[in-house]
């Protein structure tokens, strides 16, 4: 009991103290977070995501050992293929978030915008009808569609 009165009471005197100290804390911890979040690359951040993706898919698909090896490679390039498809509207869009948050667009930059989403659209289409016959090559029919399907689901 007699320490918790020392400390009660050093508190109630001192605690421009113990708000230095908390800001302190505060700012340290602020920092430490920030960094984190800036010491994972863009580049690493996909790998990543192209991981979780391709083991859903691969999880998922309920192959043997055998189709899986034949499989993964083809996905892989799938993935890759995709990402490259949806790049330069990624970075159209990108280049024009600022203005598209404010209403800012110009006409000119709301038709590139849409001209570019239409491109991008066509691009993934293209590459999900040329997949989808190389899938056919290691799967059967029936799994090649369902790797598709499972392909474009939402995976975070």
């Amino acid at each position: 009991m007699h320490y918790l009165s020392l400390i009660r009471n050093f508190a109630v005197h001192n605690h421009e103290f113990f708000w230095t100290m908390k800001l302190k804390q505060i700012i340290l911890l602020a920092v430490m977070t920030a960094g984190m979040g800036m010491t994972m690359p863009s580049e690493a951040f996909g790998q990543k995501k192209q991981a979780a993706r391709t083991a859903y898919v691969m999880n998922n698909m309920k192959l043997d050992a055998a189709t899986k090896a034949k499989f993964e490679p083809v996905l892989a390039a799938y993935y890759t293929e995709m990402a490259a498809a949806k790049a330069d509207y990624k970075k159209l869009k990108d280049k024009y978030d600022a203005l598209r948050d404010t209403g800012k667009l110009s006409d000119a930059q709301c038709d590139q915008l849409f001209e570019g989403k239409l491109a991008q659209e066509k691009a993934e289409l293209e590459v999900r009808e040329k997949y989808y016959a190389k899938f056919k090559t290691v799967l059967s029919t029936k799994q090649a569609y369902l790797a598709i399907r499972l392909c474009n689901d939402k995976v975070e």
